[in-house]
């Protein structure tokens, strides 16, 4: 809480001080804004989904809170706009969903803080900003958020963008076409301790590998282009990143390396009231370096309800010569929307990713892969220029327990309405 209120008196500060900064800088901008973003509803496990926790067939929980897509914003311009900065503040609100004892969640989160400079049709941008690899063909599902970090489908058939520390060139060389090149930190989504696992095939035994270090010696980098002609707009792209691993595993030390890429092809056609988006993937060991938002544990033991930021997906695993065996992933969404008013529009969107490691068959003896799928209906109401509600109905299926033979992990229902207010 005191956080929360440090902030705000930060921007009630910034808000008494434009005046002043404005004449000691002539044509100096400033915009504050912000987001809110809630929900409200319930959701709905199979009995499957935690077999070993649960004796009932269906768990239902009706939940509410903010978003940690909520935001408030200050965008910089400096006279002639070639210069500026941002810096956007998240926040979140929940009831207690991990049982820690508490009886609300809260918090406050640095999301963006980064400077550009503009010269002709290029831009050069530095600090903690959203890459461009990932995102691209969002289908607008929110619903749930609150319950779990990710929305749009990622982890099914969608990638999410990755929000860091990074250096991007952009440009935009004609109406046709443009690209964007960025470097960051290898492996700045997870640390070598999260990662790294040791696969049992027994139900809550999953066993962390601890006091690991990583060496980064090359960065992440990673290339979008930008195509767009008669209502298209393609943006393939590519990205790599590699890591050297070290583990003190008590009698005998382990390292390797790992190789992380991922391949991406987003499309979105707009033609009048209709807008379709596609997604195709297909990548190694993304979780490392392209999970974008973390994951909320949803309480069994592969966590294979989440995004690419689960304990054991898209990430590597140990095999039984001791090395590091890699996951692949690849996936495939599609999303429709139309306008039905200039107020009411219909989405609907769904997709499917398939996940494959050696590890998980030889060393756990269960399957050596997995596939699941998942689907959302939304109906977004804009009630005013600043307001909007969507009532929305979301199923995922979350295909095998991973390491376990014959174990269905279950599926979940979300049903309820988001709200947004943007100013």
């Amino acid at each position: 809480m005191k956080r929360i209120f440090a902030v705000m008196a930060v921007l009630a500060a910034m808000a008494l001080a434009m005046p002043v900064m404005a004449a000691d800088a002539p044509g100096y901008g400033v915009v504050v804004g912000g987001r809110i973003s809630a929900d409200a509803g319930w959701q709905i496990k199979s009995g499957d989904y935690s077999p070993q926790n649960n004796t009932e067939d269906t768990l239902v929980n009706f939940f509410t809170g903010v978003q940690g897509i909520s935001y408030l914003r200050a965008t910089f311009n400096s006279s002639d706009k070639t210069t500026g900065a941002r810096i956007e503040i998240g926040m979140w609100g929940r009831a207690n969903a991990d049982n820690t004892g508490n009886d609300t969640e809260n918090g406050l989160v640095l999301r963006l803080a980064y400077g550009w400079w503009k010269v002709g049709s290029c831009t050069l941008t530095i600090g903690q900003a959203w890459g461009r690899l990932g995102g691209g063909a969002e289908v607008g599902q929110n619903l749930g958020r609150t319950k779990r970090s990710s929305g749009d489908l990622q982890g099914y058939g969608f990638v999410g963008a990755t929000r860091s520390p990074r250096i991007a060139l952009a440009a935009a060389v004609n109406d046709f076409f443009g690209f964007d090149v960025s470097i960051s930190q290898a492996g700045a989504e997870r640390s070598a301790n999260q990662l790294a696992f040791s696969p049992t095939g027994v139900p809550n035994q999953g066993v962390y590998i601890g006091d690991g270090s990583t060496q980064n010696y090359l960065p992440k980098l990673e290339v979008v282009l930008d195509f767009s002609f008669n209502g298209f707009k393609i943006s393939p792209g590519a990205g790599i990143a590699y890591q050297k691993w070290e583990f003190d595993l008590g009698a005998n030390n382990n390292d390797d390396s790992v190789l992380s890429y991922l391949l991406l092809l987003p499309v979105k056609y707009e033609q009048g009231p209709f807008y379709a988006v596609l997604s195709a993937f297909y990548g190694q060991n993304i979780s490392t370096d392209w999970s974008g938002e973390n994951s909320v544990s949803d309480g069994f033991f592969n966590s294979v309800a989440n995004d690419f930021g689960g304990t054991r997906l898209a990430l590597p695993s140990w095999g039984l010569n001791g090395e590091i065996e890699d996951t692949t992933i690849w996936g495939l969404g599609l999303g429709f929307g139309y306008s039905v008013t200039d107020k009411l529009t219909l989405k609907i969107g769904g997709g499917f990713s398939h996940l494959n490691n050696d590890a998980w068959e030889l060393v756990a003896g269960g399957e050596d892969s997995f596939t699941r799928w998942a689907a959302f209906i939304g109906a977004p109401y804009q009630v005013t220029s600043n307001f909007i509600i969507q009532p929305e109905i979301t199923y995922y299926n979350y295909g095998d327990v991973v390491g376990v033979r014959d174990i269905d992990a279950g599926s979940e229902w979300l049903l309820g309405v988001y709200f947004q207010f943007l100013f």
